[in-house]
């Protein structure tokens, strides 16, 4: 068990953490984040004090004690961004982590461009979820859709290209891959999001999706 003794830092650091959980993988990832111009530094969890705020670090941590180590990490300082990196996840596993604070879902089976990705987002304190779980995971809200669709008012608040991204988006694609569907390239794909973002007033994807379910702006399934 971790205990507030072995984590022990300055609050609001507003750091950002990636747990891995083979060695390999921490290496890998590392070398990617560092050839974008990241400055990431590697830290054991246990040793991890007072360290510099507004950084990147990445720990090696064994997958049955990443829930526990996290919750501690976030009891000391809650604006700490977590992202998981794993090679698989329960759909059930990603809503707690989310609950408890983790800002990031990852699987290990990614490309360069999805990870840079991911770290920008968190680093703006946004949430980060692998596309692979999106899909199930609006789709667990879809109790909250009514039986009518208004979805006349994304139309109007949203552009033509913006509101065909938000579609492409809530059926839980990537940016790549909306890039594809689009016939666009991936930097227009989030401007495009970004956009959507600030229009619908939410800070992530997810949040967006969720908030258009809600007032029944869009419709999912049959």
């Amino acid at each position: 068990m971790v205990t507030t003794d072995e984590i022990n830092y300055i609050h609001i650091n507003q750091n950002t953490i990636i747990f891995v959980e083979h060695a390999v993988f921490l290496a890998g990832i590392m070398s990617i984040l560092e050839n974008h111009g990241q400055k990431i530094s590697r830290v054991k969890i246990e040793n991890y004090t007072n360290r510099e705020a507004n950084s990147l670090y990445i720990a090696q941590v064994r997958n049955d004690e990443m829930k526990e180590k996290a919750s501690s990490l976030l009891k000391k300082d809650n604006t700490t961004r977590i992202l998981f990196l794993k090679e698989s996840f329960k759909i059930e596993e990603i809503e707690e982590l989310i609950d408890l604070g983790v800002k990031g879902i990852l699987l290990t089976e990614l490309d360069e461009i999805q990870l840079i990705d991911a770290v920008i987002q968190l680093q703006k304190g946004n949430i980060y979820i692998d596309h692979v779980y999106m899909n199930e995971l609006i789709y667990r809200e879809r109790e909250l859709v009514r039986s009518s669709n208004n979805s006349f008012v994304l139309k109007e608040i949203l552009t033509n290209k913006e509101f065909e991204a938000f579609l492409l988006l809530s059926e839980g694609l990537s940016n790549i891959e909306i890039s594809k569907r689009m016939g666009i390239s991936d930097k227009t794909v989030k401007n495009h999001i970004s956009n959507i973002l600030d229009k619908l007033e939410v800070k992530d994807r997810l949040a967006a999706v969720v908030k258009a379910l809600k007032n029944n702006w869009i419709k999912i399934g049959a």
